[in-house]
């Protein structure tokens, strides 16, 4: 059966029950199945010769220009490396579209997706806005229910997977230019990292999972990040969580909660150097420090070679790209942000919250059609590129005796225990690339910065994480380490500290596009096997 019917703005996409704001313009379009469902007009975002968007003609309609260039364009906000990293040969697809040249929306959008890193670009275009004054740009990402751990990865540095994300806010930086944040004809990027989530599979419910995004405006007078104060935002903020953490800004400046800074770019961090030791990004510098000399070497090799260790960072994705500009870098950092402004209300952009369906999650009938109405997605295939199947389980070994004059020892073990968990790879990602390079590797935060002078022996290494330089790293699932103190110092201990699991590796495309590492970290449940203390 062929359905003709009419679209006004955005009430084809806007599936959770959102109001539809009404068009003087209006086009029709055919849809083929049982329900109104629609598949995005696709276009080809990388072709040289498309000089404007896809939209309809008329005496009354702007043409719309591309992201990339121009007039609005994105130049003022991304770094060039993220901005020249589309190419459809290093993994990036149109995952939903709401351009065409038959149907005029107000704020029209397109969502590209890449395979190899699981990262996710929404790039709205503002051609109508009610916005009030504000000084930065607020968007959020949902999904209705915990059920699903697809949002796990977007933002955290540390990932606990007993608990599944609902929701992630960012506050983004604002224009590189100084330019202000919001303007109508005028490009935003949108960057989340998704994870893989198995139990999303193709079904043909009327009502399958759906993400929505939405998008505000806000004020900020004041921003501090980890006891350092900076005047203006040079990262984005994020924070995890089924509330908005950044709707309870108040006038003066107050601590808001856990949460991240994200950096997009391989100069995000370099750009907020202001000397050899100091940063206008609001990180402590001694993690800023550790992070750009780690990054600066794995950022030198990602064409080639990437390293299947990488050093002092605990979220990261780093390479993939054959544009312009070098490898791009996506960083979660932890920060804890205090903040004051205000929160603008009514200011939301008028066509979100979008919703759209998880890709996966639909099944075409034997006709091609499906069960939903509005937009299905170009690919259909669950996203993300890996995930782990629950928490793992670190054991650890202590025994402490006391020597007498010579001292007293100290001796960890850590093993990580293998079938507490297992690596969940998205087939999707299987099919068209190899992993290699993986690494497990235990974490372990001393919460000291002096534990070396007692080390008589040890395996791993240390490195320097969220401020503190003295983080053991284990490679291979396990570490040791033998500390000898005087009886008249206290002990090193570090015996009820958290312990983390560190899994990296390198994506390799099949088509032979640029490897991809990708390095997350997860909680892990301590499980202590042996306390012998001895004469102590």
């Amino acid at each position: 059966m062929q359905k003709v019917f009419y679209v006004s703005v955005l009430s084809l996409f806007l599936l959770a029950g959102c109001s539809s704001e009404q068009l003087d313009l209006k086009k029709s379009i055919s849809v083929n199945g049982a329900k109104d469902w629609i598949a995005p007009y696709s276009f080809n975002w990388e072709d040289p010769n498309l000089n404007w968007m896809p939209y309809p003609s008329g005496d009354n309609v702007a043409r719309i220009p591309l992201p990339w260039n121009g007039q609005g364009s994105l130049s003022s906000t991304v770094d060039p490396d993220v901005l020249n990293d589309r190419k459809a040969s290093d993994g990036w697809v149109l995952l939903y579209s709401t351009f065409s040249p038959v149907t005029l929306s107000w704020n029209p959008y397109f969502i590209l997706y890449n395979k190899y890193r699981g990262l996710m670009r929404v790039f709205l275009y503002v051609n109508n806005s009610s916005f009030g004054s504000s000084s930065y740009l607020k968007n959020a990402i949902t999904q209705p229910t915990n059920q699903y751990s697809i949002l796990n990865f977007a933002g955290s540095e540390i990932v606990d997977v007993s608990q599944n994300q609902t929701k992630v806010t960012k506050i983004e930086p604002a224009p590189l230019d100084g330019s202000a944040p919001f303007a109508t004809f005028k490009w935003y990027m949108l960057q989340y990292e998704l994870a893989y989530d198995p139990t999303i599979t193709a079904t043909n419910s009327a009502n399958p999972p759906q993400l929505s995004f939405n998008i505000n405006s806000v004020d900020i007078t004041q921003v501090n990040l980890g006891g350092t104060a900076t005047g203006t935002l040079k990262g984005t903020l994020g924070a995890t969580g089924p509330t908005d953490i950044f709707s309870s800004l108040t006038s003066s400046i107050s601590p808001l909660g856990k949460g991240i800074i994200a950096a997009v770019g391989n100069s995000a961090l370099s750009r907020y150097k202001t000397d050899e030791d100091t940063n206008s990004m609001g990180l402590d510098n001694t993690t800023f420090k550790a992070i750009s000399s780690g990054l600066t070497s794995l950022i030198s090799t990602a064409a080639g070679s990437i390293p299947g260790t990488v050093y002092n960072v605990l979220s990261a994705i780093v390479g993939g790209s054959s544009g312009g500009g070098g490898q791009t870098v996506s960083l979660n950092l932890k920060a804890d942000i205090s903040l004051a402004g205000t929160m603008t209300n009514n200011t939301g952009l008028p066509s979100t919250p979008a919703s759209v369906y998880f890709p996966g999650s639909l099944l075409a009938d034997a006709n091609g059609n499906y069960n939903v109405q509005g937009f299905v997605p170009l690919y259909n295939n669950t996203l993300g590129v890996f995930n782990i199947t629950a928490k793992p389980t670190v054991t650890l070994n202590y025994n402490c005796y006391n020597l007498g004059s010579t001292g007293i020892n100290q001796i960890y073990q850590y093993r990580v225990v293998n079938n507490s968990y297992s690596i969940q790879w998205n087939p999707a990602v299987l099919s068209i690339a190899t992993i290699s390079n993986l690494s497990t590797e235990v974490v372990v935060s001393t919460g000291t910065n002096d534990i070396t002078s007692y080390l008589i022996g040890k395996s791993g290494r240390t490195e320097t994480l969220q401020g503190t330089p003295n983080w053991w790293i284990g490679g291979n699932g396990s570490f040791d380490a033998v500390f000898r103190t005087p009886n008249t110092t206290p002990r090193v201990r570090f015996y009820d500290n958290q312990v983390y699991v560190r899994i990296s590796f390198v994506v390799h495309p099949n088509n032979g596009a640029p490897d991809v590492a990708i390095v997350k970290t997860f909680k892990a449940n301590k499980q202590i096997i042996n306390d012998t203390q001895i004469n102590y």
